[in-house]
């Protein structure tokens, strides 16, 4: 499948409603693991830019009704969101964040000797506290 329509699924897929299912029909076995690599990569392009809602896309390849099918799946909570309670019982949204290129910046920052203050005038956002607790 060529990747202008592969982009245009991937649109349709972003536009899904939570909860529906969209299936697009594959003719043979290679089709069916080519497309789902291709939506994969396509997840992944997308994770860089809107890591929350990239990582409540499924892809998953299916045979039902006697015909290869790839489908598409938008889950309400994504894996990546979860919440905390503190000590005062105050609950707040929790995003897990784990870049690796921000992780190598600040390892090649801390390698080259800049102090904290200089890091986090360079980082956006700066340094947050459970990086602040691994690397100083």
């Amino acid at each position: 499948m060529q990747n202008s329509i592969i982009d245009a699924w991937f649109r349709e897929i972003l536009k899904l409603p939570v909860g529906d299912e969209l299936y697009i029909p594959c003719e043979t076995k290679q089709e069916q693991k080519n497309i789902k690599r291709a939506f994969f990569r396509q997840i992944k392009e997308y994770s860089f830019v809107q890591a929350e809602e990239a990582s409540k896309l499924q892809i998953a390849d299916t045979f039902r009704d006697g015909r290869l099918w790839i489908l598409a799946t938008r889950k309400s909570q994504s894996p990546l969101v979860g919440f905390k309670k503190s000590s005062s019982g105050k609950i707040a949204k929790f995003i897990v964040t784990e870049d690796p290129a921000r992780r190598r910046r600040i390892e090649m920052m801390i390698q080259d000797r800049l102090p904290k203050k200089e890091i986090n005038d360079l980082l956006d956002p700066p340094l947050t506290e459970e990086e602040e607790k691994e690397f100083f």
